[in-house]
């Protein structure tokens, strides 16, 4: 991720001396019975991209958190009530990352130095029905284009 143009431009807009930090999230739903309800859930997982991706990738490099765990409402894509939900309740989720984003925040690092971070959501891993359901846009829209 480093080695991006995207990176390096962010990097550029910072003040001296600060570091940015891409938060990637990655979000599947899953189903967790059938005995009572039909119930699912929403986790979302977070990393960041200053972790190498070989590392990121794997699942014994324990890189991935679980952010939060939304339950999940009968029939999500049909009811714009749920949709709007999911969507403030996103907002609160991500409220201090995007402070953070602005202002920056101290972090102590590895090598005992604290950094001005800049955190930036820059990546959200998820399969075509969530991100469509993300996104506020039709399931069946092209995710290429704007048709």
């Amino acid at each position: 991720m480093h080695t991006g143009d995207w990176w390096w431009e962010t990097q550029n807009t910072l003040p001296e001396g600060s570091t940015v930090v891409p938060i990637i999230c990655a979000s599947d739903g899953t189903h967790l019975t059938n005995f009572s309800g039909d119930k699912k859930a929403w986790p979302i997982y977070l990393t960041i991209g200053n972790i190498k991706s070989s590392v990121r990738s794997k699942p014994t490099g324990h890189s991935l958190i679980l952010l939060v765990l939304l339950p999940v409402p009968p029939k999500l894509g049909k009811n714009s009530l749920a949709n709007s939900a999911l969507r403030r309740q996103s907002q609160m989720i991500f409220q201090s990352i995007r402070e953070c984003s602005q202002e920056g925040e101290l972090i102590a690092c590895a090598d005992g130095y604290e950094r001005l971070c800049f955190l930036v959501l820059s990546g959200w891993i998820a399969d075509q029905p969530e991100n469509s359901n993300l996104q506020n846009i039709s399931t069946s829209s092209c995710p290429r284009c704007e048709v």
